[in-house]
């Protein structure tokens, strides 16, 4: 895992994560041509990571505030709890680092149970085949991006041929595809609401529609047009195109979800430092070391809680992936690994 690289006030940590069992999870394998027919998905509200990296935090969100989720309450610190949390997922030991992957970002809506699993895209025809799919949708992207796309023309078309930097690795959502534009298109109304238009027209080539996470001041709104041509050339330098499918339509953020958030938000600060009230203390710990009465600050989604208080000592077992710990706290039962780092707050 290397380090992020920061540029003129923007920190690109997006880190591919290539795992040969996603040939099993295509998104439209057999497509080898353009559809011939568009489709546009409404986004949600533009997000802004500011300085920080996080970009998978935020693409991911993206994609859950888009139709056809259609998720409301999606905020800058709900895209950074889901950046932690994918950090706690990826292939790379410990959370010391700045960056991740789609796949961990992918991997964290599953959990959530925001999508059931998730599609990949090999080919631009192939991710166009999906994003207008209803049982797909929007694609979560991770590419390497350019210098020349830190101000998109203010046409909103970024350009088809600018030189991809490795270093700059950038995670956005793709909520639409349309080819090449003829006059009387039917998505020209929409794509016209979004300031596109012109772009789309300009384009003389199959578009991709994307959401950055940058505020509304870059390109249109938050938006852009990225060409085939370029959104080709980003699969040549092997980014990430997944499409999550069904996905959990219409459902609205919990007030539970909203407290985890935002506590979330704050582990990376809490984490390494011990907090003003006597007595009490927040410490890493392998989940081996957990006692009875510490408190967990990130327990396992499913068990919907803010944090939950262990409640008689965790014991070894014999399991899945080696050894387990089984832990019972006063919100229910789970597992951990063994050596899985947990977050806790410890009364002295």
């Amino acid at each position: 895992m290397t380090a992020p690289t920061v540029r003129d006030g923007r920190t690109f940590d997006w880190s591919a994560r290539f795992d040969p069992r996603s040939l099993n999870f295509r998104a439209a394998a057999g497509v080898t041509k353009m559809p011939d027919h568009g489709r546009l998905w409404s986004h949600g509200p533009v997000l802004d990571q500011g300085a920080e990296g996080a970009c998978v935090g935020f693409g991911s969100a993206g994609a859950v505030a888009a139709a056809p989720s259609s998720r409301t309450g999606i905020t800058n610190s709900y895209a950074r709890a889901w950046y932690a949390r994918a950090q706690r997922l990826d292939e790379w030991p410990g959370e010391a680092y700045s960056g991740t992957s789609v796949l961990a970002g992918c991997l964290v809506g599953r959990q959530r149970k925001l999508w059931t699993g998730f599609r990949w895209a090999k080919r631009p025809e192939e991710l166009a085949a999906g994003i207008v799919d209803d049982a797909l949708g929007p694609a979560i992207v991770g590419v390497q991006w350019s210098e020349e796309l830190y101000e998109p023309p203010a046409s909103g078309l970024l350009p088809g041929t600018v030189r991809l930097d490795p270093q700059l690795g950038h995670c956005a959502v793709l909520f639409g595809y349309l080819p090449a534009w003829q006059r009387g298109a039917a998505l020209e109304m929409e794509m016209a609401q979004l300031g596109l238009l012109e772009a789309w027209r300009a384009a003389r080539e199959p578009v991709y529609p994307l959401l950055n996470s940058w505020s509304t001041t870059w390109g249109e709104g938050g938006c852009a047009v990225a060409p085939a041509s370029l959104v080709r050339r980003w699969f040549d330098a092997r980014g990430e195109f997944a499409l999550p499918e069904n996905r959990t339509k219409g459902a609205r953020m919990t007030s539970t979800e909203q407290d985890t958030e935002d506590t979330t938000a704050q582990e990376g600060a809490e984490e390494q430092t011990t907090e003003e009230r006597p007595g009490d203390t927040t410490l890493h710990l392998r989940a081996e070391q957990l006692q009875e009465g510490d408190r967990l600050l990130d327990p396992p989604d499913e068990l919907l809680q803010e944090s939950v208080t262990v409640r008689g000592a965790p014991r070894m077992v014999s399991g899945w992936n080696g050894r387990r710990v089984v832990v019972i706290t006063t919100a229910g039962t789970f597992q951990l690994g063994a050596a899985d780092p947990v977050t806790v707050r410890r009364q002295q």
